[in-house]
């Protein structure tokens, strides 16, 4: 499974970030849960947060956590070691103690440290279980105690207070540019960036380009983390984590050979975690047209974790990439075999439509009302809208067609939204909007409003713009806005248009199996003419199911194609039919 569908302000989040210039983790990763206060006194409350936080930046490969469940969190850890444990403060002497536990759950040492203040005993603890572990991120208590009672109340001006307590103390900047990020606060993000630029020699320059990179994520455009993490990469040569930084960044902005290129390198330095990279590596190959090259990371990813489904569900999705649906079935049912619960049980239902993609329809309905009937009994009525958004794909909509208008029951509006993407990609927008009118008030969500949008009568560009400002007008609904946008472009006609407002989502949105942004720009570029292009980028489009049915493959007339050099399973002609008035054009790229 890919890890990095996400906006890069999430992958920038989730990395050990702080970890930089360090010496390698002896063990994997360490995932530091947060301490208990047991001094009785709940003003030391925020110590709980603020030792978690100061080992993390302390100890190679360290992540601070907020929970204080292990069973929780002993996934996280995966291959590496989890801290718990408590704090207290009395006669002037401040004691942590910790609990390291491996892999497996065993406890396997026991550390205590006091001293006279909390960052003392914490320094002293980060020592004893990490030797290599490197000084505080602060010496001011103040500044330490005021951050870690921002995290459970974030606010701008509370970090900002933090910030001047101890200028040179990096994680309140990073934490307030992380929470302007998730807030889609430009501005606030800049705030940050200013501050940290006054702050000068007080941050050192990694420090400076790392909340850089973290600020690129408010921007909302995927590109700009790229410049700072190659500062720091350069700086670091040596440095896994920094390598790893900026190979995850390169992968979300789509930059492939960058990011295969640095993730290999950062394999060479024996990284904490080498399973996540060669998962990512294998990602990398893959979407950069490497099929074998991208097999062999895979093989290596499950060489470390055998037992686990995720390397043979990220050879599944590579396969099915490479229109091997065959091979990709057989990958996701041992996938399934061996996690049956892992993400839900979705192994299964990638299986049933690679299974439909071979041209094996019943073994894909049979396949899909099983993992319903284990996974989602209450779900069960969407097995017939994924087969029919399966179909669709496949280049098979009237059969399609007949099946979602008998539908009835609680799948009638999925089917409504569906059938109405039908008759918007084939230029009908009278009958869409009758169908979207029928289902009104049965079915919503982004699907909806991007369909409803696109519905909306001809018009030229710059009035479609306006729409759109004025339908989506709140900042986070920016990509909901882009994607209505260009699909209300593309059934109107105005190709070039379309492609550039799809060009600049491409700039925000991270890549992935299930990223739509690549298919809808082989629709704008065989409309411009541009069919060679158009037929590059076409190779690599296929979707693979998020566990809930979608109408946008209806909304995409794009026949698939059918090559035996690639390893696609053969189709009938019939596969590749037109689906809309445009279908002309991309039958060419077949």
């Amino acid at each position: 499974m890919f890890c990095s569908r996400i906006l890069l302000a999430a992958a920038l989040a989730a990395l050990p970030a702080c970890q930089l210039g360090q010496a390698p983790a002896t063990a994997g990763p360490i995932v530091i849960l947060r301490f208990d206060n047991l001094s009785g006194d709940r003003s030391f409350d925020w110590m709980e947060r603020a030792v978690a936080r100061q080992l993390a930046w302390q100890l190679p490969g360290g992540v601070a956590m907020d929970s204080d469940d292990p069973a929780a969190e002993r996934t996280r850890a995966a291959d590496g070691r989890l801290v718990r444990g408590w704090v207290t403060a009395s006669g002037g002497q401040v004691t942590v103690a910790a609990e390291v536990e491996h892999p497996r759950g065993r406890v396997a040492r026991r550390e205590t440290a006091s001293g006279p203040d909390l960052i003392a005993a914490t320094a002293d603890l980060a020592r004893a279980i990490e030797p290599a572990a490197r000084p505080p991120a602060t010496g001011s208590e103040e500044a330490l105690r005021l951050y870690a009672e921002t995290l459970d109340a974030p606010e701008p001006g509370r970090f900002a207070a933090a910030i001047q307590a101890d200028p040179a103390f990096p994680l309140p900047y990073r934490s307030w540019v992380q929470y302007a990020a998730a807030h889609r606060d430009a501005a606030g993000a800049e705030q940050v960036l200013d501050l940290a630029r006054a702050a000068g020699d007080r941050l050192s320059a990694e420090e400076r380009w790392d909340i850089e990179a973290e600020a690129a994520a408010a921007s909302g455009i995927l590109e700009r983390a790229l410049s700072p993490l190659r500062s720091l990469a350069e700086a670091r040569p040596d440095d896994p984590n920094a390598r790893t930084r900026v190979g995850q960044a390169a992968l979300a902005a789509r930059q492939y050979e960058e990011a295969a290129r640095h993730l290999e390198r950062a394999l060479d330095l024996a990284p904490p975690s080498p399973g996540v990279l060669w998962n990512q590596l294998g990602y990398a190959f893959a979407l950069g047209g490497q099929r074998e090259a991208a097999f062999r990371a895979f093989d290596e990813y499950q060489k470390l974790h055998p037992r686990q489904a995720n390397p043979r569900d990220s050879m599944g999705e590579a396969a099915f990439w490479f229109g091997e649906f065959r091979q990709a079935k057989e990958h996701f049912e041992e996938a399934y075999a061996a996690e049956p619960e892992a993400g839900q049980g979705v192994a299964l239902l990638k299986a049933a439509q690679a299974a439909a993609f071979a041209g094996d329809r019943d073994a894909a309905a049979e396949m899909a009302a099983k993992y319903f009937a284990t996974h989602a009994p209450a779900s069960a009525w969407q097995a017939e809208l994924f087969l029919a958004e399966w179909d669709i794909a496949r280049g098979e909509g009237n059969g399609a067609r007949r099946r979602l208008e008998a539908l009835d029951g609680p799948g009638a509006p999925g089917a409504a939204l569906i059938l109405a993407a039908l008759s918007l990609a084939e230029g009908d927008r009278a009958s869409a909007a009758r169908r979207l009118a029928a289902g009104a008030g049965r079915a919503g969500g982004p699907s909806l409003a991007i369909a409803a949008f696109a519905a909306a009568g001809s018009a030229p560009p710059d009035e479609w713009s306006r729409r759109a400002d004025r339908a989506f007008p709140s900042p986070l609904l920016d990509q909901t806005k882009r994607v209505a946008l260009a699909w209300a472009l593309l059934v109107d006609g105005h190709f070039a248009d379309a492609d550039a407002v799809l060009v600049e989502l491409e700039r925000r949105v991270s890549g992935g199996v299930t990223d739509t942004v690549p298919a809808l720009r082989v629709w704008a570029l065989a409309g411009q003419g541009r069919r060679e292009e158009a037929a590059r980028l076409n190779r690599f489009t296929p979707m693979l199911p998020i566990q809930t049915p979608s109408p946008f493959p209806a909304m995409t007339p794009r026949p698939r194609r059918t090559r035996r050099a690639t390893g696609r399973d053969p189709t009938s002609r019939s596969s590749r039919r037109k689906l809309s008035r445009h279908g002309d054009m991309l039958e060419a790229l077949v």
